[in-house]
């Protein structure tokens, strides 16, 4: 858009600033409108139409599908297409307005870019978006507690099942006990995203070093030809997954450390 700046404004001098302007604002006016028109038919005529729709995903707020309208700023995309505009026509005249076309089509980035984007925030506290968003993870936290309660009864009546009739030995049938037990501990510290306690923060800081510890040395190894890259890949993915526990563990998670 820079670079375009300059030549645009050049050869928009041809046009009256009255006309200019009416131009812009005729062209943000109608673009604007025409995504709200568009914005809330598509979110909430779907779920009028179709009832399982609505079971499975409800309608949101109107605030949402305001804000979602809202935020349709014009960047790059806009002007590149003007931009590809034909300087002429078939027959070889000039493609008629392209030079207005290019300089409307500017000023509606800069119109929905910066004078939208800056009153964006104070829309969105406007509209209480950030009450809705706390409850919005409110809800889902609960949703995903009570759907690790319930696959952990499962997975438990699964377990006894299978020691029963399988013939796995003691030990090994106490062990995995002993493993679902520890996670279905771990489900009622983490509901509603509650975090870690100082020490068990201070053990995932310490392993999050560890990993990236190990990685510089692979890497090393690597590039000194003391093992080829397909030994890497192997050492690293042992690595991704323990780093994929870390941070289980950091966002609540109940699997236990590796």
């Amino acid at each position: 858009m820079g670079l375009q700046a300059r030549t645009i404004i050049d050869d928009a001098n041809a046009v009256a600033l009255g006309d200019l302007t009416l131009a812009i604002a005729l062209t943000v006016s109608v673009v604007v409108a025409a995504r709200f028109i568009w914005v809330f038919p598509a979110v909430y005529v779907p779920r009028w139409v179709s009832p399982a729709l609505a079971r499975r995903d409800p309608s949101p707020p109107w605030q949402w599908a305001f804000l979602l309208a809202f935020v349709g700023v014009r960047g790059v995309v806009s002007l590149a297409a003007a931009l590809g505009l034909p300087f002429f026509t078939a027959d070889g005249s000039p493609f008629p307005y392209r030079d207005l076309i290019l300089f409307v089509t500017f000023g509606l980035i800069v119109v929905t870019l910066i004078g939208q984007g800056i009153t964006l925030p104070p829309l969105v506290r406007a509209l209480g978006l950030t009450r809705e968003s706390a409850a919005e993870r409110h809800r889902e936290m609960d949703a995903e507690h009570r759907a690790r309660v319930e696959a952990l009864k499962l997975a438990r009546t699964r377990l006894e099942n299978i020691a029963r009739t399988s013939g796995i030995p003691d030990n090994v049938v106490a062990g995995l006990r002993a493993r679902h037990e520890y996670r279905a501990s771990r489900v009622h510290k983490v509901k509603h995203g509650q975090n870690p306690g100082t020490g068990e923060s201070t053990v995932l800081d310490i392993r999050s070093e560890l990993i990236d510890a190990e990685r510089k040395f692979i890497f090393q190894l690597l590039r000194e030809g003391r093992i080829t890259d397909e030994s890497r890949r192997r050492l690293e993915r042992e690595l991704d997954l323990e780093e994929a526990s870390v941070a289980c563990h950091r966002e609540g998670g109940i699997d236990p450390p590796l």
